[in-house]
């Protein structure tokens, strides 16, 4: 902008010289012009506005939701659904499960295992040992093009009538798939020691009715220790 200024500059001094009437008009506009690259400059810098900070009952709660949300996937991870996502589960007035899943509900699976690791409820392996699962289901699927279709039955793995594919779904997928692939990198290139199994297990003990005081002071193993003697329930964490 400074070039353009100075020409300004130039043109106002020129109209000023040859016409001593312009002045009056011309000189506002050339001061305007000439204090434009700092007004440009103040308005384009970032707003300095504080970190919002959650309060500890509020990332208790969010916790708490979290580790629910991901039993849910851990426990319809099996293979009479050939590790893919059901699309929903009835408990009222009976229980009954929606043997049918879609690319979003299959991106969402894939997204609730890369929280798992971050969040300190699963491992590495057992994050590969999933993924590869539902990834090597997926390879066998029918598609269209290339693309999925956008119900299939998680026993038979079947394409549900009608067939369609739904770009909504499959751009659902595809970004989850994304957030993946950077989630993996980024595993990849932590130290181990920086993963947050302990608020993890704080997590689980709490979905298992572990009601017990958890001082901060207990390592790692000693809460392996707790969780295996006070969860009745068989639970496969490997480490």
């Amino acid at each position: 902008m400074f070039p353009s200024a100075a020409v300004l500059s130039l043109i106002t001094i020129l109209s000023i010289l040859f016409n001593t009437y312009n002045t009056t008009i011309a000189l506002p506009f050339a001061i305007l012009w000439l204090i434009s690259p700092i007004v440009a400059f103040k308005i384009s810098q970032p707003d300095d506005k504080p970190i919002y900070k959650a309060p500890d009952e509020d990332i208790e709660l969010i916790r708490k939701i979290a580790i629910k949300t991901w039993k849910f996937y851990e426990d319809i991870f099996n293979e009479e659904n050939n590790y893919l996502p059901v699309d929903n589960i009835q408990e009222v007035p009976t229980n009954k499960v929606a043997h049918r899943t879609s690319p979003t509900n299959i991106g969402f699976l894939i997204l609730s295992m890369c929280s798992a690791v971050d969040l300190g409820y699963i491992s590495l392996k057992k994050f590969a040992y999933m993924l590869d699962k539902t990834m090597s289901t997926l390879e066998k699927l029918d598609k269209w093009n290339g693309h999925l279709y956008n119900w299939y039955d998680t026993r038979t793995l079947q394409v549900l009538h009608p067939k369609y594919v739904s770009t909504v779904d499959s751009g659902n997928l595809v970004a989850y798939l994304m957030v993946a692939s950077s989630s993996i990198e980024e595993f990849l290139n932590k130290n181990p020691m920086s993963f947050d199994f302990y608020n993890g297990l704080k997590d689980i003990l709490y979905y298992y009715d572990y009601n017990s005081e958890i001082s901060e002071d207990l390592d790692i193993f000693t809460l392996l220790n707790e969780l295996n003697k006070n969860v009745k329930e068989k639970i496969y964490y490997p480490l």
